[in-house]
């Protein structure tokens, strides 16, 4: 084979019917008339064919379908293997073996991709010198892999398995023939790639080797769920073991019953305050998101606010070749009246030209009227999403000087703003038997000298990795963040009838710097080597100003406009800006100390200072002033953590695991409710942040056709921080109460064959507090702790390119909070049940999905919890939803 190529050996799989002798397509074009150049590229196999000549001799002209991808690391190289309907073979043209810049490209005609996780396959990094492994689907039925080296071709021996048939295939300047190429025995086996997370210690690590219960959302996932929630937290809700179940338009999610900490490319998303709402969830399309890596449980390793867990919103990647993707869609409420339609565009464009490379993403979403299964419209609450015109733009800047170094500059501009025309009737919380909230339509909600409601957010990064620095890893990045979260409207007069400011609404903002640097540095071997000994070791700084504010809106304007203008006439402010200044110091080593054991332990510094100037606050009930004394407050704390993880096979793990989670108070809130004449120098528990232990121990399982996970925790704080709503005319107040927690969680994967697969989730957690602080520990309300969840799918690969899914989502009964006389009424359970589908239609992808598919009539938890206390707003559930997208990758 002329060119790059030293040569392409073909060999057969040792087995009962192949040869084992070594076969290159030279020799088979000597065994029969078929030229090198005109290799068959489709095959019928007949059992009766005895070596390699008659397999590919046999039954040109049709089509394989490729149903599987794996990636094996072995002593000599890597191994790609592209599993097949019965082992058939597929055979490469000879033609098309070809050298492209820094990749080694070879093409299999009469082939197409039929995976689960999608129309591509790419894997990053998967040796020193090769950058990507990427199998495309081309046009004509034709299959592309593409193994991009670093700075060069790779020289690593790349071995690629096609059915029976195996290629190896060698890069050299010159010209060489097949022949000098000795043969190698080949294991047959497909042994599925390792998962490589980084979240869970700031550092990239197989999954197996993680004392955590992780969980890994990848693009594939996304695109398809998408098509039945365009909401982030409610595509984790319905996929994510521990995560609480999608709320829909109330709130953000907890995990394991606690807040988590939301990272963008490892940036904080959200800030020291109202860690309730969906602000910090919504702060990037999910079109910009390459993967999510889920840590549950507390962790103190990326500092401040991960007392419930650890959720990194990886962005997209820069592709090896000029790629670009298109995506047009519509949503469809067909329980609606008209109101209920959606569209979403999406572009993403990505290219690497030398050292310099970059990936640019642009999305837009229209959400109309959400719909309930009965038909009825169900009103917009304060922070959701319905009736909204989103925009996302997405940049990835990247340079790389050497092989071992990166620059890389993100910036991301999400800006979220809500039309409402329809707003929830207030006159429902005098029906003691109302079963659901009411929307009452006024028309196009008009605001006067201020912005109508909204959330818009910018974040912007820039990194800077260095792969051998001092025989170690080195990273550093700074950042900054700007958000501001603008409500629509609360009305009070339900409760308290007299109060002097009865309409208003919060707005809230933060604006963030910071940096971390981090390094990677061996002690015994060499990192990632066996019996290595590692230490990582860093310092992150961060400095953050917070505000919220209330604005009052003229009571006489809004009651003779009909409950359409809000005319903005007052300013005051729950908490003026206030400043969070943090500098935390840490360190984790990692042992391998044998092939079976890995040891894990570290330790964080934590040193906090909040300065808060003196201000007046004003009653919303009765206009009385609250003169609160500012002043500057420190606090630090230490927390540890340590692991251990067993391999009992190397399918199967045991793992142990005691983390610390460590987090402020959320200030905001405790100021919005605090007692007269209020110190904050001298009142404020700011010394005894919110400190959280943790005890987990984990199995995990990892076979070729099954995957599985289980884990059983239990957590406990002195000081937690518990929101209680005891007062509905005013916001809920922050209980700092002894707490504890305790659940089980398991997922499990299971490929039955080539063409069906199913799995689910299941999760049970229970917490109490003793909010009274009299011993008695009473539950938590389901507003953190939420009912048992179940999720349950099956998924069939019906034909070439087409795909199917049904999903299951059961969230249980909890009447434990109720009897306790916490919940305002016991939760009930609901079901429902989601559709998902995905053909290949001429050049792109055609998805389609209905969500609540049986079109069931429920109200998620936060809303019965909510709704527990005011009927008005217990909102239902969206009906039957349909969403039809077409993609083009091109």
């Amino acid at each position: 084979i002329a060119g790059r190529w030293d040569a392409i050996a073909v060999r057969p799989v040792t087995g009962t019917s192949t040869p084992s002798e070594l076969v290159s397509p030279l020799a088979v074009a000597a065994s029969s008339p078929i030229a090198p150049a005109a290799i068959p590229q489709s095959q019928d196999f007949s059992p009766a064919a005895t070596t390699v000549a008659d397999w590919l001799a046999q039954g040109q002209g049709e089509t394989l379908t490729v149903t599987g991808i794996t990636i094996e690391r072995t002593d000599e190289g890597l191994e790609i293997a592209l599993i097949t309907a019965d082992d058939h073979p597929l055979a490469i043209d000879a033609n098309q073996f070809r050298a492209e810049g820094n990749a080694l490209v070879a093409e299999i005609p009469h082939a197409v991709l039929a995976l689960a996780e999608g129309p591509e396959f790419t894997v990053d990094n998967p040796s020193e010198d090769i950058a990507q492994i990427q199998v495309t689907q081309l046009e004509g039925d034709r299959i592309q892999i593409t193994v991009m080296g670093n700075d060069a071709l790779p020289t690593t021996e790349v071995v690629l398995k096609t059915g029976l048939l195996v290629y190896v295939l060698n890069p050299v300047e010159g010209t060489t023939t097949a022949t000098d190429i000795p043969a190698t025995d080949i294991p047959a086996t497909d042994i599925p790639e390792e998962e490589v997370v980084v979240t869970a210690t700031r550092t990239a690590e197989r999954l197996p080797d993680i004392p955590r219960s992780v969980t890994v959302i990848d693009r594939a996932q996304l695109d398809q769920q998408e098509q039945v929630a365009r909401d982030l937290q409610d595509i984790l809700g319905k996929t994510v073991p521990g995560l609480s179940s999608p709320r829909q338009q109330l709130y953000g999610p907890t995990l394991r019953g606690r807040n988590p900490l939301i990272l963008i490319d490892g940036v904080p998303a959200g800030g020291n305050f109202t860690t309730g709402f969906v602000r910090d969830w919504r702060s990037i399309d999910t079109g910009a998101i390459e993967r999510i890596e889920v840590v549950r449980g507390p962790s103190a390793i990326y500092g401040d606010g991960a007392t419930g867990g650890v959720i990194n919103i990886i962005t997209r990647r820069p592709s090896e070749i000029f790629s670009a993707t298109t995506n047009a869609g519509m949503t469809f409420a067909l329980t609606g009246k008209g109101d209920g339609v959606g569209l979403n565009l999406r572009q993403l464009v990505s290219d690497t030209e030398g050292k310099f490379d970059y990936t640019l993403s642009a999305g837009l979403d229209l959400i109309g009227d959400y719909f309930d299964a009965e038909g009825d419209r169900i009103p917009l609450f304060d922070y959701g999403n319905s009736n909204s015109e989103t925009f996302n733009l997405f940049a990835k800047l990247g340079f790389n000087p050497t092989e071992d170094q990166r620059f890389q500059l993100t910036v991301n501009h999400y800006n979220d703003q809500q039309s409402y025309r329809h707003i929830f009737d207030t006159n429902v919380s005098a029906d003691p038997d109302a079963d659901k909230a009411l929307a009452l339509r006024v028309g196009r909600l008009e605001f006067i000298d201020t912005p109508g409601p909204g959330n818009i957010a910018t974040l912007a990064s820039l990194t800077y990795n260095h792969d051998n620095f001092l025989n170690g890893r080195l990273g550093l990045q700074a950042y900054y963040r700007d958000t501001v979260n603008r409500g629509a409207f609360y009305d009070f007069r339900p409760f308290a009838e007299e109060a002097i400011f009865p309409i208003g609404r919060s707005v809230q903002s933060s604006e963030r710097f910071g940096a971390r640097l981090q390094l990677e540095t061996p002690l015994v071997g060499r990192l990632s080597e066996p019996n290595s000994l590692a230490l990582l070791w860093g310092v992150d700084y961060s400095n953050e100003d917070i505000a919220e504010r209330t604005d009052d809106f003229d009571l006489d304007t809004f009651v003779e406009s009909g409950q359409r203008v809000l005319r903005k006439f007052n300013e005051r402010f729950s908490s003026p800006e206030f400043n969070v200044e943090n500098l935390g110091l840490f360190g984790q080593l990692k042992w391998d100390i044998n092939d079976r054991f890995i040891l894990t332990g570290g330790i964080r510094q934590e040193f906090y200072e909040v300065s808060l100037p003196s201000f007046v606050q004003i009653d919303t009930i009765d206009a009385s002033e609250n003169s609160i004394t500012g002043g500057d407050r420190t606090a630090d704390g230490t927390a540890f953590n340590a692991g251990i993880v067993y391999k009992a096979t190397p399918e199967l793990s045991v793992y142990a695991n005691f983390a610390q989670g460590f987090s402020l108070p959320d200030i905001a809130r405790l100021l919005r409710r605090p007692p007269a004449g209020f110190n904050f120098e001298r009142d404020l528990e700011l010394s005894s942040p919110v400190k959280v232990n943790n005890y987990e121990l984990g199995l995990r399982g990892e076979w070729q056709d099954i995957q599985f996970s289980l884990a059983g925790f239990y957590a406990e704080s002195n000081l937690g921080a518990s929101v209680v709503f005891d007062d509905p005319a005013r916001p809920g107040r922050l209980a700092r109460a002894p707490r504890r927690d305790y659940g089980v969680e398991a997922a499990i994967d299971w490929q039955i064959d080539k063409t069906w697969q199913i799995g689910g989730t299941y999760t049970w957690i229970e917490g109490e507090d003793d909010i009274d602080e009299d011993g008695e520990f009473l539950a938590i309300n389901s507003f953190e702790i939420e009912p048992p969840k179940l999720t349950f799918y099956v998924q069939h690969q019906t034909a070439p390119g087409w795909l199917n899914r049904l999903q299951m989502l059961y969230v249980g009964d909890r009447d434990r909070a109720f009897e306790d006389g916490v919940d305002g009424r016991p939760i009930d359970s609901y079901l429902i049940f989601d559709f998902i589908s995905s053909l290949k239609l001429g050049p792109g992808t055609l998805f389609l999905g209905v969500e609540n598919l049986f079109n069931n009539q429920y109200s998620t938890v936060t809303s019965q919890y909510i709704g527990g206390f005011d009927s008005s707003a217990l909102f239902a559930g969206r009906g039957r939803t349909l969403s039809v997208n077409y993609q083009v990758e091109w």
